[in-house]
């Protein structure tokens, strides 16, 4: 099956469900000579609620640990600290999740000001963003953390995901004049969830090459995978001297036997040479190798030191 994508035409994807992907904050704690003085970490709780805050409390106590809790107001010893709380928006396609962050901070267990800072960000599994860092110092006497910085972050479902495996095949297709088409093909290999990088061989023209390279991201469903993707049309001078750069995103779902047509960005330069180019990719991508199981697609399909017959 062909399905025909549209850089501007995205469809929209419904009904994601909010157990895909989750909202943790980690307070990470770095010693005065640069080592990792230890972490700790808070999750927001899963299926995500649409309104419904969690608030997370991170401090340092007396001895110089880390410590966190949920709700609740901080116990006595509790020095440096942070108030953090999370409340999600909503979940839309590519498991992009919209939600409000606000947070107060506090020293010798005192806020500073009774306002909270209070911002709304829209990230996608694998992204993070600082809050705050903050030196673990008390009353003029230093910890054997040199400070302590919190991070948020939205994540894929837990790493028992780790061993499922997608593999994606991208094809250039450039039909030239007459209907004459060349291809070129590459194949991506890697886990849902992270970010694939891809480059294909350069297109080369009078005067001026062109490059096409870009980013790949794939996520697990049921019936397939939901697959988006960044190219950018590079056009310069072979000396470097003139350069243009196009870039467009698309988003498709494919089931295991699917293939999407991607048009790519077109030239609107009367003098370049590749204005005759159709340039368009072709996509499939499924899955190889699951959590669990026998990978089907494995080469090594007999044990070691035993031959096939």
């Amino acid at each position: 099956m062909l399905a025909a994508v549209m850089a501007l035409m995205i469809p929209a994807l419904v009904d994601v469900p909010k157990d895909r992907v989750s909202i943790g904050v980690r307070m990470q704690i770095t010693r005065t000579d640069g080592g990792d003085g230890g972490s700790v970490f808070g999750m927001v709780p899963a299926p995500l609620e649409a309104g419904k805050p969690t608030t997370m409390l991170f401090g340092r106590t007396g001895n110089c640990a880390g410590s966190i809790q949920f709700g609740g107001s901080f116990p006595a010893g509790i020095a440096n600290a942070w108030r953090v709380q999370i409340t999600p928006l909503k979940v839309t396609e590519m498991d992009t999740v919209t939600f409000r962050l606000a947070w107060a901070t506090a020293v010798d267990g005192r806020f500073s000001s009774g306002v909270e800072e209070a911002i709304q960000l829209t990230l996608r599994p694998g992204q993070s963003v600082p809050i705050e860092v903050q030196p673990w110092t008390s009353a003029g006497q230093g910890c054997g953390g040199k400070h302590a910085a919190l991070m948020l972050s939205v994540d894929p479902p837990p790493r028992e995901m780790d061993r499922q495996l997608v593999l994606t095949d991208l094809w250039l297709v450039d039909k030239v004049a007459g209907g004459v088409e060349r291809t070129q093909r590459l194949a991506l290999r890697g886990r849902f969830g992270e970010m694939q990088r891809f480059y294909f061989d350069d297109i080369n023209g009078t005067g001026r090459v062109l490059d096409l390279s870009g980013e790949v991201l794939v996520l697990a469903r049921e019936d397939g995978v939901d697959l988006q993707i960044t190219t950018q049309r590079r056009r310069m001078a072979y000396d470097g001297s003139a350069r243009d750069v196009a870039s467009a995103t698309s988003r498709v779902h494919l089931r295991p036997n699917d293939t999407a047509a991607v048009e790519l960005p077109k030239s609107v330069y009367e003098s370049d040479p590749f204005l005759g180019h159709e340039l368009s990719l072709r996509i499939q991508s499924r899955e190889i190798r699951g959590a669990a199981g026998v990978q089907s697609t494995s080469v090594f399909v007999a044990p070691p030191g035993k031959r096939e017959k």
